[in-house]
């Protein structure tokens, strides 16, 4: 995903140099605010959804990690069911607000965690060394 960035931003400089070739005086002004909107779009678009895809792949590896030393993962996707209740209304709810944002809701995090779950309780079950706990 990361490496679509250097072709937004040819395309962003070929644009300017269209609008300098047409506007040379005062184009200063334009570029400035050209480059903080297609700044915040591209990073709208492209870098925020692989930053919750991050944070989404790092909930199931924290719950994997956690299997792998004898806790209970269902405990880690509770937590986030737990959150989307105490605090529905939160920064990260809201459909918008989750696209804008570098985190995934609580909703989707407990969604994706619900699909791992099997496998880190697996691993609990499995696990030689949480044999010494039960």
């Amino acid at each position: 995903q990361m490496s679509t960035l250097p072709l937004v931003d040819v395309a962003k400089y070929l644009v300017l140099s269209v609008v300098w070739s047409v506007v040379p005086f005062g184009s200063e002004v334009f570029y400035g605010l050209f480059q903080g909107v297609t700044d915040e779009a591209v990073g709208a678009v492209l870098e925020l959804p692989f930053s919750r895809a991050c944070e989404l792949e790092a909930d199931e590896v924290g719950m994997r990690i956690a299997a792998q030393a004898c806790f209970d993962p269902s405990k880690v996707a509770g937590f986030w069911t737990y959150k989307a209740i105490v605090d529905p209304h939160g920064e990260h709810e809201h459909p918008i607000l989750e696209f804008l944002s570098t985190h995934p809701g609580s909703a989707a995090r407990t969604e994706n965690l619900a699909r791992t779950l099997a496998s880190a309780q697996e691993t609990l079950r499995t696990s030689s060394l949480c044999e010494k706990f039960r």
